[in-house]
């Protein structure tokens, strides 16, 4: 009988990592309108990568979310209307090679895993001069049991 329960127990971790919880991803891409729409710095620190080693930091983290601001609430779209997730789901760089910039952010940041959570949202755009929606993906990483978000609303 116990020939067995090792290779239960090992079927067990398997099936918990197939099927990872991707709530709180789900959830921190919604956070993400809501720091581009206030320009929310404190909350995007609260959900960002830590970046305290990198030289110029503060000034980057107030650019990036400036000019995020900036392309989706007035130079090329007219704001973030009806914003929903479409699909979600783990990308292992190592299994579809199509994924190098995944491969590149886990080696950088130590990710165990990512989440690509694809969203879309409805807007004018300025450029086109028409409504549309727009589709595209917030990425998450896990890293010592935490999910850090990876971009802002865009690759």
């Amino acid at each position: 009988m116990n020939k067995y329960l090792i290779p239960l127990s090992l079927l067990a971790s398997f099936t918990c990592q197939a099927e990872l919880d991707l709530t709180t991803p789900k959830e921190n891409c919604f956070k993400a309108v809501e720091i581009v729409k206030n320009k929310d710095e404190q909350l995007f620190r609260q959900l960002f990568t830590p970046v305290d080693h990198i030289p110029n930091a503060d000034k980057e983290i107030t650019k990036l979310i400036d000019s995020t601001h900036k392309k989706y609430f007035g130079k090329e779209y007219d704001g973030i209307k009806n914003f929903r997730i479409v699909e979600s789901k783990l990308v292992n760089y190592s299994e579809d090679t199509k994924y190098n910039v995944v491969e590149e952010t886990y080696e950088r940041w130590g990710y165990t895993e990512q989440a690509f959570i694809y969203y879309k949202f409805d807007a004018y755009d300025k450029r086109l001069k028409e409504q549309r929606t727009v589709y595209n993906k917030c990425r998450f990483g896990l890293k010592d049991g935490k999910w850090y978000m990876v971009n802002l609303l865009q690759d």
